[in-house]
């Protein structure tokens, strides 16, 4: 009869904290609920950043047949960097000054800053170890559809690797950026004149431009 006792109580105990591990689950899902409902915004740009991020890759024919557009997008120039370290700071400054002097460059230093309303360089300062080093740098990218990856080479023309980084770089993540361009850059001449920098400028320019277009593009349906 005591063990039986026992068993009931034991049982009840069992029940009572199943009980309140279902109200914990309760709370829990009412709390995420109200903290969706808070952050929840109908603000038109928070509509962009998913649209912009597949249309970046279908509006390059458009853009290219819109001469007033490139106007446009050149009078509103804007671009994220991130992981920009010190020691590779001045050789982006030096590139994008030859991409567009008058570009409204955000520096950024966590992901979680990085909005899709705007083009992201990602910064891959080249060492012995190029894959560890790419990898580390787009890590917490979340879209990287839409980012371009910027590996810079600091050595002299003759030293520069024969392969481009886009060929040496392989896996899911890598292919599924915009691009990688290489920059061959050198401390005392910065980005110097080669053909490698002429097309990375060419490129990182046209990235910017079209991207800022798919944002107007966006915006404009969004009112």
């Amino acid at each position: 009869m005591r063990f039986c006792q026992c068993i009931c109580r034991l049982l009840r105990e069992v029940l009572e904290v199943l009980c309140c591990l279902c109200c914990l689950r309760y709370l829990y899902e009412e709390c995420i609920s109200t903290l969706k409902s808070f952050f929840k915004t109908d603000n038109k740009y928070e509509r962009v950043p998913y649209e912009a991020e597949i249309d970046i890759y279908n509006t390059r024919d458009v853009y290219e047949t819109k001469p007033e557009a490139k106007q446009r997008i050149r009078s509103r120039a804007r671009v994220q960097v991130y992981n920009c370290r010190d020691n590779v700071k001045k050789f982006v400054e030096d590139l994008l000054k030859q991409v567009n002097e008058e570009l409204d460059v955000l520096y950024i230093t966590h992901a979680s800053e990085i909005s899709l309303t705007s083009p992201l360089l990602v910064i891959c300062f080249n060492t012995s170890r190029l894959g560890t080093v790419a990898d580390n740098a787009i890590r917490e990218i979340s879209a990287p559809r839409s980012a371009v990856l910027l590996v810079f080479h600091h050595k002299e023309s003759h030293a520069l690797p024969s392969q481009h980084s886009d060929k040496r770089l392989v896996g899911d993540k890598f292919s599924s950026l915009y691009g990688i361009y290489d920059i061959a850059c050198v401390t005392g001449k910065g980005v110097y004149p080669h053909d490698m920098n002429t097309q990375a400028v060419s490129k990182v320019k046209q990235y910017i431009e079209q991207y800022n277009y798919c944002i107007m593009e966006n915006e404009s349906v969004a009112k």
